[in-house]
């Protein structure tokens, strides 16, 4: 048997829902799957003068605390020490279980490329109020998109997209109202 007071943490944490742009689907205009430079690993590489998206969908997770705030990150690898700037795109939208998706959302942020060659970013989207109580297990559907032919996109350089991932706060370790014919909750 499972113990309730098990499931709930002492305290809100926060983890990470994650999508793995090496799982994402391509857009119209899609970045570039091909190997890194001085490597034999593959990713996406955004490329500079091109507007370029990829689109993926993502689970959060059953412990995720009933109305949490949502706060996206970009993750990216620059290839070079170049300056410059790059824009980037965020739209996206969720649903909880038997719910209506919400009308698509999206934010821009332009970033420093930061003048380090091959360096792990994350950069902060805008903090996000969710219209409705997000709760465990809803989808979020999102597209990121580098915006390469905008006049604020002036880095000169493909730029290496990772994930994309919003802080969620978590409150138990899952849910105790699933239940499986082998498993029953207290």
């Amino acid at each position: 048997m499972i113990s309730r007071s098990k499931l709930y943490y002492p305290q809100v944490v926060f983890n990470d829902a994650l999508f793995e742009f090496s799982k994402g689907k391509a857009g119209s205009s899609s970045p570039t799957w091909k190997a890194m430079a001085g490597s034999n690993m593959f990713a996406w590489h955004f490329e500079t003068g091109k507007d370029q998206d990829l689109h993926g969908i993502m689970q959060l997770s059953h412990g995720v605390k009933a109305g949490t705030l949502l706060y996206p990150h970009l993750q990216f690898r620059t290839i070079d020490a170049n300056a410059g700037n790059m824009k980037w795109n965020i739209e996206f939208t969720y649903a909880n279980e038997e719910e209506v998706f919400i009308a698509d959302a999206t934010d821009t942020i332009t970033v420093a490329a930061g003048g380090v060659a091959r360096k792990h970013r994350i950069e902060n989207f805008t903090t996000i109020t969710p219209a409705s109580d997000i709760k465990g297990s809803a989808i979020i559907q999102v597209m990121i998109q580098r915006e390469g032919t905008h006049v604020d996109d002036n880095y000169g350089s493909d730029v290496i997209g990772l994930a994309a991932d919003w802080h969620v706060a978590l409150d138990k370790t899952g849910t105790s109202s699933i239940v499986h014919d082998d498993v029953t909750p207290n």
